[in-house]
């Protein structure tokens, strides 16, 4: 096999710390592996003596894959794990010299930690909690772990937190639910791992001797943890060797540092700083146009890709007056695309699917889920609609009605709820409402309006539905008094709904179209379909031959709150997302924007604009 110089530099690299700096497609997987060989051929190093860390297991399982079928007979001998998997080795082996007992409950689909989490804490509030908070919560904490600060400092602190108190009251029945059945996760594993290995010499000393030189693939996802464990493992000597590009640092959000790389010679003196250049996956102009949109950003290391490819290709721009316009234009694209090509449809945020999943499935037209943990039944607003519809058709339903009638700007109170559960089980529930005692006129006149719009709501067909219940019913007044992300969300998801049920005529279509969208989504991860749909943040370290980027609209990608914010590492941060989307693309790049969402005027995302401007 050819190797760049560059390639070739880092791959005879042998003692002491380095950072491979390696820009898109320039070969880091081969670098790392024959970097291995190298080290056990050359420099007669103990295969037992390397480990590979990765940071996703699928990762990891190609890693050794590719490794094997030049090595097969190395099988076993060399170390291909995840860091929770190494830390988890550790904290194992620890518990069993000092017979300590502890369940593992992740990574075992028998045992759901939010299902635990929300059983326990019922028992200890008598409160429900529903699934999104829970998912909120978990990615909060998994956050403050990583960055090995405070939870309940955090959040008392960070004003852009939202359901502070109930944040706090989880922690701390999570915490109590841990310590009461001896349950540890995939963060304790991180933490434990580091304890033990900061206050027993002869555990450090063990594993020190098993591994002797050390690798670490996409460095710039390591959190802070994470970097203290490996900085303790390799000290003094250093066989360090880290691949990463600080230009794909994402992951701020689970705790990643890109800082760990910026200052990596800080934390390693004697370190040599190797930078591969070479681009082998895109064509010219990609990856020309990428590099200058990427060199906005002030906090990194300067890069000059090389592109390795002669052809050239166009980057195409699209403005279009809405998503199902969008949606066309884009299946029109790709019907002109040669059928064993690959396609890669990505989008900032995980609601963006249900456009595709949706047009895909009036069309016929097959795709791709790498993983799709996304459950838009969970979103808040659709629960809300669908409540409100569900109500709409049986207006005797108490439980339901419960669930909705504080959002619908009718002041009606606690207590005629309180009074409305000695009606007559048949007895309409707005018909009851009106017939309290000492009902003032302004209350006869909200409820009256109220009953009216539910009977008209009834009759409505289903396309004309969801605009009803946002402007007639007082929902879009309730959405109007949400943070600012859950307005830009409650936004798009209106726009959605609306989008799915404009060609319906009734509720049942409605909840059949949703299942049928969930179907599609849940089987996508089976197809063989050469077309792919995913979240940017999936799509990190897989290319396609064509990548098509869907809704670039300003506060949606960036985020509205990090473009208010003043902190502009967080801007940095999406022009890098914005970056690895870019240079997925191997022969074509095709970039989305809309002018209208829910039938409001938006403006185009700033990326789009900047990179209109560098063409």
């Amino acid at each position: 096999m050819n190797f760049t110089n560059e390639q070739i530099d880092a791959i005879n690299h042998f003692k002491g710390p380095a950072l491979v700096l390696a820009v898109p497609g320039s070969g880091k997987t081969t670098v790392i592996l024959n970097r291995i060989i190298n080290l056990i051929e050359n420099h007669d190093v103990l295969p037992k003596n390397i480990l590979s860390i990765t940071f996703s297991k699928s990762q990891g399982l190609d890693m050794e894959r590719r490794f094997l079928k030049s090595f097969p007979k190395l099988k076993g001998q060399i170390t291909f794990k995840t860091i929770h998997a190494f830390c988890y080795e550790i904290v194992k082996n620890y518990m069993k010299i000092k017979n300590i007992k502890k369940t593992l409950i992740e990574g075992d689909e028998r045992i759901n930690k939010s299902t635990l989490l929300k059983r326990y804490f019922f028992s200890m509030y008598e409160q429900k909690i529903l699934d999104d908070v829970i998912k909120d919560f978990f990615s909060l904490y998994d956050f403050t772990k990583n960055k090995m600060i405070d939870f309940e400092d955090y959040v008392r602190k960070n004003k852009f937190i939202s359901n502070r108190l109930l944040l706090l009251k989880l922690y701390k029945a999570y915490e109590n639910l841990k310590l009461e059945y001896n349950f540890i996760d995939f963060n304790d594993l991180l933490y434990l791992a580091n304890k033990y290995i900061s206050e027993d010499k002869n555990l450090l000393s063990s594993i020190k001797k098993r591994y002797k030189f050390f690798s670490v693939d996409e460095a710039q996802d390591t959190s802070m943890l994470q970097f203290e464990i490996i900085k303790k493992i390799v000290y003094p000597e250093n066989n360090l060797f880290v691949v990463a590009d600080d230009d794909q640092s994402i992951y701020s959000f689970r705790g990643a540092e890109p800082k760990n790389l910026l200052e990596f010679k800080k934390f390693y003196k004697d370190s040599k700083i190797f930078i591969m250049n070479h681009n082998f996956r895109s064509t010219k102009n990609i990856i020309e146009i990428s590099n200058k949109l990427i060199s906005k950003n002030k906090n990194r290391y300067q890069k000059n890709p090389i592109c390795t490819c002669s052809e050239n290709s166009k980057i195409m721009l699209f403005k279009v007056k809405n998503a199902h316009i969008q949606m066309r234009k884009l299946l029109e694209l790709i019907k002109q695309l040669k059928k064993d090509e690959s396609v890669g449809i990505l989008y900032r945020n995980n609601i963006s699917s249900i456009y595709v999943a949706n047009y895909f499935l009036e069309n016929d037209v097959d795709f791709f889920v790498k993983e799709n943990g996304f459950d838009f039944y969970l979103n808040k607003i659709l629960l809300d609609i669908n409540n409100i519809l569900q109500f709409s058709q049986d207006q005797t339903n108490l439980e339901v009605f419960k669930r909705i009638y504080f959002k619908l700007n009718a002041y009606i109170k606690k207590d005629f709820i309180s009074k409305l559960k000695y009606k007559s089980y048949d007895e309409n529930i707005l018909d009851a409402l009106l017939d309290l005692d000492d009902l003032n006129s302004f209350y006869l006149k909200k409820f009256n309006a109220l009953r009216n719009n539910f009977k008209m709501l009834k009759k409505l067909s289903m396309k004309y539905k969801i605009d009803f219940i946002v402007n007639e019913l007082g929902y879009g007044e309730y959405l109007e008094n949400y943070d600012e992300i859950q307005k830009l969300n409650s936004n798009l998801m209106i726009d959605i709904l609306k989008y799915i049920s404009s060609n319906l005529n009734s509720y049942d279509d409605f909840l059949q179209r949703l299942k049928d969208i969930k179907e599609k989504l849940k089987d996508a991860n089976k197809s063989s379909s050469n077309i792919s749909i995913s979240t940017i943040h999936s799509a990190k370290g897989l290319e396609y031959d064509h990548v098509f980027l869907l809704d670039l609209v300003d506060g949606e990608f960036p985020q509205k709150n990090i473009l208010n914010a003043m902190d502009s590492s967080l801007l940095e941060e999406e022009r890098r997302l914005f970056y690895v989307a870019m240079t997925r693309a191997k022969k074509t790049l095709t970039l989305f924007t809309i002018k209208t969402r829910n039938e409001k005027e938006v403006d185009t995302s700033i990326f789009y604009e900047e990179l209109k401007k560098l063409k």
